[in-house]
This record gives C-alpha cells, structure tokens and sequence, in this order.
C-alpha cells in the first residue's frame, strides 16, 4: 500500500524503459560479417502486408519502439497507484493487480528470450509489486466497507440524507 513502495516500481519501470530505448536505438554490429548480413537482409528483404510494405527491421524496430512505450506506461501506472493507494486501497487493488501480471508477464518472457538486465529489472519489478498487492489486499480487508454515497457519482439529498445520483 506504501506510496514509496509504488514509486520505486514506478522509478524501476522508467530506468528499464529508458535502457531499453537506449539498447535498441541503434544496434552496432559487433559480432562481425554474419551479424552485419543478418541486419542488412532483415532491412532489405520488403513485403506487402496489409496495404503496406514493409521489411522485418521495421517488424523489429516498431516492436522495440512499443516495448519502450508499454514500460513508460506501465511506469506511469505504477507512479499513479502510489497516489492512490494510500487513501483508497479498494479502488487501487484492480489496477495494481493488472501491473503485477504484466510485470510478470514480462518477467517470463524475458527469462525465456532475453538476457540478464531485462531478467533483472522484470524480476525486481514483479517481486516488489507481488509484495505491494499483498499488502493492498490486506489493506482493503481492513478498510470499512464504502457508504453507497461515498462511492464517485453520488452524493446525499440534503434534506433525508438518502443517496441520490449526481447529473454531472
């Protein structure tokens, strides 16, 4: 439920989204001909798709491109339930979960087809975010249950007190 908590998710997704952004910019070939063959035939090698031509370099940099995007945002989402959960832990659960298995989702796939710093920064983030659930799940046990006009959208009649909805 900690605020600090989430924003060292959040802070861990930004650095992993940055490093990514940095890592696939511009790949340099380094492993010498074989590799530099592989590049140039994957941005030579075009074909139609969908109304459009393309060639695998462009499959390869757009999915490098969203990867880096998806992180930033799921950055954002964790920075946002650092808001959030302290003052609604209920409300913050669904969202919180959702970012704990993409974090694992990410994790998994990057144990299986990357290498060690994405497996890093994917673990760390999935285990401080499976940590912060737990403790949102707890915390929402604890809270008491919300008034029917306490919940966004309502609001109480003035003169009998009974939940009426608002027209904004």
């Amino acid at each position: 439920m900690s605020r600090a908590g989430w924003r060292t998710v959040a802070i861990i997704l930004a650095l992993f989204a940055a490093g990514h952004t940095l890592g696939t910019a511009a790949p340099h070939v380094t492993r010498g001909a074989a590799e530099a063959e592989v590049l140039r035939v994957m941005q030579a090698f075009r074909f139609p798709i969908m109304g459009f031509e393309r060639s695998y370099w462009d499959f390869y940099r757009g999915f490098a491109v969203t990867i880096s995007i998806q992180l930033a945002l799921m950055a954002a989402v964790a920075w946002h339930i650092g808001s959030l959960a302290p003052r609604n832990p209920r409300q913050a659960l669904p969202v919180a979960v959702a970012l704990f298995l993409g974090c694992a989702g990410v994790a998994v796939t990057s144990w299986f087809f990357f290498f060690a710093a994405p497996i890093v920064f994917s673990i760390v983030a999935t285990v401080l975010a499976a940590g912060l659930v737990r403790g949102l799940v707890q915390a929402s046990r604890l809270a008491p249950p919300l008034d029917r006009a306490d919940q966004p959208g309502r609001h109480r009649d003035v003169r009998d007190g009974a939940p009426v909805p608002t027209t904004r």
